[in-house]
């Protein structure tokens, strides 16, 4: 993407024509290659053609260049409007200062990087975008902190200059300690991944994708408090490395940042006995959802299912039955008698189950007939594991096959049942409160997908990747703490009380420019206007105000 900025082309640069223009790049170094008996340059997009003087930089432009008028754009900040938006985003930075978010910012980073932290993640959660090119005419509506509206290409610059690895853990280690939790805290854990396809992130690399198995991702994980949803902190790391291997270094992390005295809850992905030993070494506890293939909780169930659905056994609360037994979890294990397990049946889950084994079974089944006449590889075998092959002796080819009944009867038998694993010893049902409260994580991502534009990067550095993560975190924290205050009016209005209608209400609270004094609000607040502030603990004296300087 190109900015809008109109800069001299650099000295030692080469041209690229094409159809679509004239392209600028940038010389790294040159090698002679001795095959093809010339020199081959190492080289990187800057920009695109206007005059024989003149062009527009894209972002790596920044990584070589200065903007020459960068001085001066700072000096001379562009007006606002003279109608400015402020309710949505006052509530955002007042939201801000009363959780102790900008405190924490201001003691790692200087004021001015602060403002642009706080007003660059109101724009994500305001314009549902994470897409720089418009913040500006967002700026411009808005009485933004620091009231300086900058251009894209500044945005670029400040992403690759003013954040880096070493203050984001410094931020972190603050805003946990902020939290002031005392005591065992219970933190869920989890992580997703995002489509990023640009060259030169080190980091962007093919692995296991959620969305498209075509793209690069790089992977991100969460820890939240799950009490209150907040989230703490969050590790990003390569789209290659699996969640059990990126476990330990999370656990690390955790422990560097004070979070000792606590119970982590996890999904089956981190279920290894690495991962729960080094919790039970580091912490005070697991409850995390258990792979049935496993050997122990295979066994467990077996022995166990015809005590799981007796009736004193129900939990009405969640429509499934679950007990609770004490079993050596590996056969390695050091600590064998501080694991429980919490066996569950789901009546809803065995029916949802036995219809997709049926027509997974039945797929497997018809593919393997069309195998008949064909001498059969390893990978085929694995492949069809509902298939029994009749094998002709002397062609080595496949003459006939059965369905395998066996395979399926087994594979039924364990539809509809789940297990949690847990070092504390508690009810069936107040384990899986606790388990499936950790909802507000899985919302979390959702939200940073589809509400906060990040379902893909659109980024050229490995810092601006880095840096606009550590943006959207904070944004998370700002939207999580509307989410968490709206609860309550959620009950009577589902449709007026979302995060989004919540803002979109806020956003009609305008403040006009009159004649050359400050914005004014000139119209009384609503009755959901002001239940939808006091709720987020924010005075209305914040928002309903005089703004003066824009």
């Amino acid at each position: 993407m190109f900015t809008k900025d109109i800069v001299k082309i650099p000295e030692k640069v080469k041209f690229n024509t094409k159809k679509s223009g004239i392209y600028v790049y940038q010389i790294l170094n040159q090698s002679y290659s001795k095959e093809k008996k010339y020199s081959i340059d190492s080289r990187v997009l800057i920009g695109k053609k206007i005059d024989d003087n003149t062009m527009h930089p894209n972002n790596n432009y920044f990584k070589f260049y200065q903007l020459e008028n960068k001085k001066e754009e700072l000096k001379n900040p562009r007006t606002f409007s003279d109608t400015l938006s402020v309710g949505d985003i006052m509530l955002l930075q007042s939201i801000s200062d009363n959780i102790k978010l900008s405190e924490c910012l201001e003691k790692v980073y200087d004021e001015d990087v602060k403002n642009m932290i706080i007003n660059m993640a109101s724009y994500h959660i305001i314009e549902n975008s994470s897409v720089y090119q418009h913040y500006p005419t967002f700026a411009f509506k808005h009485p933004v902190l620091g009231k300086r509206v900058y251009t894209d290409s500044h945005i670029s610059q400040f992403l690759h200059d003013k954040i880096n690895e070493s203050l984001i853990h410094e931020f972190f280690k603050l805003w946990i300690e902020k939290q002031s939790i005392e005591g065992r805290v219970i933190v869920s854990y989890d992580s997703t991944n995002i489509n990023c396809e640009a060259d030169g992130i080190e980091i962007s690399e093919y692995g296991n994708a959620k969305d498209d198995k075509e793209k690069r991702i790089v992977n991100l994980s969460y820890v939240f408090d799950q009490k209150n949803g907040t989230p703490l902190f969050y590790e990003l790391y390569s789209g290659s490395i699996t969640d059990i291997a990126e476990c330990s270094k999370m656990l690390k992390l955790a422990k560097q940042y004070g979070l000792n005295h606590s119970i982590f809850i996890a999904d089956r992905g981190y279920f290894s006995m690495k991962n729960i030993n080094s919790i039970m070494k580091n912490f005070d506890g697991f409850i995390m959802m258990a792979k049935i293939n496993n050997v122990f909780i295979r066994d467990t169930l077996k022995e166990n299912k015809v005590n799981i659905s007796k009736v004193p056994n129900y939990i009405e609360k969640y429509g499934v039955f679950g007990i609770r037994v004490k079993q050596k979890l590996f056969k390695q294990d050091f600590d064998c008698d501080a694991r429980y397990f919490y066996l569950y049946f789901d009546e809803l889950k065995y029916n949802a189950d036995k219809s997709n084994l049926i027509i997974l079974a039945n797929k497997d089944y018809n593919e393997g007939k069309e195998l008949i006449g064909t001498t059969l590889s390893k990978e085929d075998y694995e492949y069809h594991p509902y298939c029994k092959f009749i094998i002709d002796d002397e062609t080595e080819k496949v003459t006939d096959v059965e369905f395998n009944q066996e395979e399926f009867d087994n594979n039924l038998s364990e539809s509809g049942y789940f297990v949690i694993v847990s070092s504390l010893e508690k009810e069936p049902s107040k384990i899986l409160d606790d388990y499936r409260n950790r909802d507000s994580i899985e919302k979390c991502f959702r939200t940073l997908k589809t509400e906060l534009g990040f379902s893909k990067l659109g980024v050229q550095s490995e810092q601006n990747l880095r840096s606009k993560v550590f943006i959207a975190f904070i944004a998370s924290i700002i939207r999580n703490h509307i989410l968490r205050s709206l609860k309550e009016l959620r009950i009577k209005s589902k449709k007026d009380y979302t995060v989004n209608a919540a803002l979109n209400s806020l956003s009609r609270i305008e403040a006009t420019k009159l004649g050359d004094k400050s914005h004014m609000v000139l119209y009384s607040l609503t009755k959901t206007q002001k239940d939808i502030i006091q709720a987020c603990g924010v005075k209305l004296s914040d928002i309903n105000k005089n703004y003066p300087g824009f």
